[in-house]
């Protein structure tokens, strides 16, 4: 491959090849069907969701004879005013557009491309084009401008293979559809080239143009000032190189605001810029090596022109409230998100991953950079992904949608003060247009969405053979996915009187594990209620009152808090509390209500900090406690028949999912939708995404389990196999409607679900640390002499302590824990892979070290002075001095195995308690083992295990069983006896033991039983070091 330009090199993780095609496995990459008669589903979907509207609304109003004549003249012309309103779509007048790729290969004898080129064009619909020509001309003008550059660049590109055989020349040239209204309609064209020497890295072509005469927009028909138009743009393009050049290079641009102002000038007089109409101002392109080696993009908005005198009324005035973007890869896209005349920056593009069995990158993913936030999402491999960005209500998202090998997925991402929120996914790709494509295309082309509603696509409609139906989707600003009609399709309360209402009537409190009900509770039109035992005639009363704890409850409210009297008049199975004298008891709680398979549900939930004896005692069965699954004594679950059959329509993609039931094949989940906003655990002040749930329809699906689901991944699994599981997850829908993934949602407290970490706020000064607004003084503990920095990696900040030029102390605050480890690391150069702390290594002196203590490699020379991991972790690159620190060499060293992946994410799940590391630590653990055996975890771990007995007092060794199964009985053996107390541990649990660990003979034998279906077993593990090539500090002990 030729050595890339020095801009491309800084930008290749986040600048792509839309529309690349170049898989992981060469021609076998996913691309949109060719146009050769066989894809009929596709084909026949265009035409049908693109028939005449208006004839089938005819059809669906066609009254009896007898009705018309009934009807005066006034009523005709009142309902013929109401179809009309009900039959416009908000974007009448805006151009249908569709978007065409195309790409071009050259092979070499060797069955490898020497020449790349891809890329992508608007044009209008054909019948809205022949009702426009002048503006279908005129873009298909632009077409032919990017085609030519392209042939040209192809011409040059195949003189230069010549000389050059050994390699690739690449070049793409993307169009961004930057604005669509009824008004207006602009695009970019970026032309990224990786290939060849004699141009930019990245240049663009731009054009607006009016929709009615189609005549291209001049930039004299915006602005009324042209010098308080440049002076404004310098100065923003003046930030923004600067800053690059900052970051990059180490100092900013030589160029003052008056020479930047000059060089746009001069750059509009001939190339180097383009600028497109954008819906909230205007946006200018300035191709690389312009004012840096990078690409520049700035946008001056409307709503800065305060006194009115830059832009032309006509313009400044016309903000459209709804609009859609695209975004360019080679820099920030800046808008104003809630219409306050502050700028705001977004970056949006594909990940290309490198495989060096094909010598060829793919397209992995794609990432969004919103503000200080930056989330990256892979999937299987794709052959492009389109994103948009889409503005209504002062509100932001994401929309991303691409084709895989077997379906399709639309995604949405709200961005939200700052943060970027996942919203719903949906198993859908944007439409084919083959009644739009060219003669000679043999790719799809696919239409475009221009708004928020009436987005064309093709839904899978489940099974093996992957049917697809055209049909039109909506997105709201919350990040939720509706098809068409679906919007408000919702069949439960919508006010806190509909909730009333459901709620009114006998409902029994059933016991989840022995299946018995156990009480009874009356409940009236306003939440007053009569509760009592089954099978007694003492009763008590009580009332929900809504009190709205959870920011983003509304109408209908999720959390109440609940008031009872006339306990002292019942009767208590002995249980240590104390009724009150009064008999009066409060609480507060959170419910959840849905229907399925001919059940209503009332689940309900103790959200207060501590016990009351009305979660503890008066709603819990007298006979049976429920204690075999978290959420124990807390929570409630009330059931009733319902005849009536309630159809939910089955999901698609991935979503959030109550579990009411289950069954050996399936399960009932009601689709739920969160309500999220910024938490901090008042305990340990880690900072998360904060969410609660409130049903997104009423009734439950049913969704039968695929060949795939393991649920000993689970860390909750046990609860599926209950007939009322009580469990929240996000559930993966495959193309055939069955559960492809259950991923399991992780609770923190009062009520309140935890999805995911949000950034800390952290400073120094000194020796001091501060974190989320804590001090945390380091001095006590002979840190050295002051703060270097702070590096951050997944639940730990990692603190920098300068001691002298040559060592430093790493000490770990742990993030879970509120609070630094014990012991810090002593060295320098620590570093690791990605987040991932447990793959730290770091230098003493010559030697390289991991976080077990144990000896990677050793160098020869004095002192290591620089570490840089390669090829994923598996080389790295030393720089040390030799020769009296006198000069540097570079040496790249093999990594020893490792082969403690299972211990260190076990000791990542027992630090946060999140199921999805749970399941990170499961992956590894195969089918028939028994208990994880672990000698001297990592030191940062060793904090978060009790130790259950010291067998020597001078002994050095730590040794843990981790119980992979329920009720497994554990117990140390010398020379034949029990030496310590039997444990007894659940899945997932784990005993710590102090201990000798010989290197040949054990000194001790630990036995652990377990019990599957009614079979005891007992397996055996003679503690020894674990032998092999490398150090290793782990081992599955499996049943034999």
């Amino acid at each position: 491959m030729r050595s890339k330009p020095l801009s491309l090199l800084l930008m290749s993780t986040i600048v792509c090849c839309l529309f690349s095609g170049c898989g992981k496995k060469g021609n076998d990459a996913a691309t949109a069907p060719e146009n050769n008669g066989t894809t009929e589903a596709a084909q026949n979907s265009t035409s049908d969701s693109a028939g005449d509207k208006s004839a089938e609304k005819s059809d669906e109003n066609t009254k009896s004879d007898d009705e018309t004549e009934d009807k005066t003249g006034e009523e005709e012309a009142s309902e013929d005013a109401a179809e009309n309103s009900e039959s416009a779509s908000p974007y009448d007048g805006v151009p249908p557009l569709v978007l065409h790729k195309t790409s071009k290969y050259e092979w070499n004898e060797d069955n490898k491309p020497y020449l790349k080129h891809y890329y992508s064009y608007l044009s209008l619909g054909k019948e809205y084009a022949a009702s426009h020509s002048e503006l279908a001309k005129n873009i298909n003008d632009a077409r032919d401008d990017i085609e030519a550059h392209e042939y040209d660049y192809y011409t040059l590109s195949m003189e230069e293979a010549k000389e050059y055989d050994d390699l690739t020349f690449e070049c793409s040239w993307y169009t961004y559809l930057r604005r669509a209204d009824s008004k207006y309609i602009s695009f970019v064209n970026e032309c990224e080239n990786a290939g060849t020497f004699d141009f930019n890295v990245l240049s663009y072509i731009a054009h607006s143009y009016y929709v009615d005469s189609g005549k291209e927009i001049k930039l004299t028909d915006i602005v009324a000032d042209e010098d308080a138009f440049y002076d404004l743009l310098a100065e923003k393009v003046k930030k923004n190189v600067d800053e690059t050049l900052t970051d990059y290079m180490g100092e900013p641009s030589n160029l003052d605001k008056e020479g930047i102002k000059k060089s746009i000038k001069t750059c509009m007089q001939g190339t180097g810029c383009a600028w497109t109409l954008d819906p909230q101002g205007v946006t200018f392109w300035f191709d690389s090596n312009v004012f840096s080696p990078f690409s520049t993009s700035n946008t001056v908005f409307f709503s800065e022109d305060k006194d009115g005198k830059i832009f032309k009324e006509e313009f400044a005035k016309d903000i459209p409230d709804e609009w859609i973007m695209m975004m360019p890869g080679g820099d920030n896209t800046y808008f104003d998100e809630d219409d306050d005349g502050e700028e705001n920056t977004v970056l949006s593009s594909e990940i290309t991953e490198y495989d060096p069995d094909f010598d060829d990158y793919y397209v992995s993913g794609f990432m969004i950079s919103y503000e200080n936030d930056y989330k990256k999402y892979k999937g299987e491999e794709a052959s492009s992904y389109f994103i948009f960005l889409m503005h209504k209500d002062h509100k932001n998202l994401i929309l991303e949608s691409h084709y895989e090998y077997d379906y399709a997925l639309i995604s949405a991402y709200p961005l939200v003060n700052g943060k970027i929120k996942q919203g719903d996914t949906m198993l859908a790709g944007l439409e084919y247009a083959w009644d739009e494509a060219d003669e000679d295309e043999d790719a799809a082309p696919f239409y475009m969405p221009v708004g928020t509603e009436d987005i064309r696509v093709l839904i899978d409609e489940g099974g093996e053979e992957h049917d697809v139906k055209a049909d039109t989707i909506s997105v709201s600003m919350d990040g939720e996915l509706y098809k068409k009609g679906d919007e408000n399709a919702f069949d439960g309360p919508k006010s806190e009187e509909d909730l009333f209402t459901f709620m009114e009537g006998e409902w029994s409190l059933v016991n989840p594990v022995t299946l018995k009900d156990y009480g009874h509770m009356e409940i009236k039109n306003d939440g007053s209620f009569t509760y009592g035992y089954t099978g007694s005639d003492e009763t008590c009363t009580g009332e929900f009152t809504p009190d709205h704890q959870y920011p983003g409850e509304k109408n209908v409210p999720l959390s109440f808090s609940v008031n009872v009297s006339g306990i002292d008049k019942m009767t208590f199975a002995d249980n240590g509390y104390y009724v009150p004298d009064d008999g009066k008891d409060t609480s507060n709680v959170k419910l959840y209500y849905g229907s399925c398979d001919k059940e209503d549900f009332i689940y309900m939930e103790e959200t207060g900090n501590g016990d009351s004896f009305m979660g503890s005692v008066l709603f819990q069965d007298q006979s049976s406690v429920d204690g075999s699954f978290s959420l124990s004594s807390n929570s409630y679950l009330m059931h009733r028949k319902n005849s009536e059959t309630i159809e939910a329509s089955a999901n698609t993609g991935s979503f959030y999912a109550w579990v009411w039931k289950a069954d050996d094949k399936g399960l009932w989940a009601q689709e739920m939708k969160p309500l999220t906003w910024d938490g901090e655990n008042e305990y340990t002040l880690n900072r998360f995404t904060a969410a609660a749930f409130e049903p997104k329809q009423m009734s439950a699906e049913y969704y039968k389990y695929s060949d795939g689901i393991d649920k000993k991944l689970l860390l909750n699994g046990q609860r599926l196999e209950m007939e009322y599981p009580r469990y929240m997850c996000k559930l993966s829908i495959g193309s055939d409607g069955s559960i492809k993934d259950i991923e399991e949602v992780d609770s923190a407290f009062y009520g309140m679900y935890d999805l995911g970490d949000l950034d800390p706020e952290i400073s120094y000064d000194g020796l001091k640390f501060n974190y989320n607004g804590a001090t945390f003084d380091l001095e006590g503990k002979g840190a050295g002499n002051a703060i270097l920095d702070v590096y951050h990696a997944y639940g730990k900040e990692i603190v920098e302590c300068h001691v002298n030029p040559h060592t430093s102390l790493y000490y770990i605050f742990d993030k879970f824990r509120g609070e630094f480890c014990e012991e810090p690391i002593d060295g320098t150069n620590l570093i690791w892979l990605d987040d991932d702390f447990t793959t730290a290594i770091y230098a003493q002196k010559n030697e390289v070290r991991d976080l077990c203590g144990d000896f990677m490699f050793a160098v020869d020379g004095e002192e290591i002075s620089d570490l840089e991991f390669t090829d994923g972790g598996k080389r790295v690159k030393c720089s040390y001095y030799v020769n009296g620190y006198s000069d540097v060499e570079e040496e790249t060293f093999e990594m020893p195995e490792r082969r403690d992946a299972a211990m260190n994410a076990y000791c990542n799940y027992v630090d946060s308690g999140r199921a999805g590391d749970y399941r990170k630590f499961m992956e590894y653990a195969p089918e028939d083992a028994v208990f994880l055996a672990v000698t001297d975890p990592q030191a940062w771990a060793r904090d978060l295990f009790f130790l259950s007995d010291m067998l020597e007092e001078t002994a050095v060794n730590y040794v843990m069983v981790v119980s992979l199964h329920d009720n497994s009985v554990v117990d140390v053996y010398k020379d034949g006896e029990t030496c310590t107390a039997t444990e007894y541990l659940d899945k997932g649990k784990s005993s710590m033991y102090k201990m000798t660990v010989s290197e040949t003979m054990p000194l001790y034998t630990i036995k652990v039983t377990t019990d599957e279906d009614g079979k005891e077993t007992t397996t055996e593990w003679p503690v020894t070091e674990f032998s092999g090539e490398t150090y290793q500090h782990c081992s599955f002990i499996t049943g034999r």
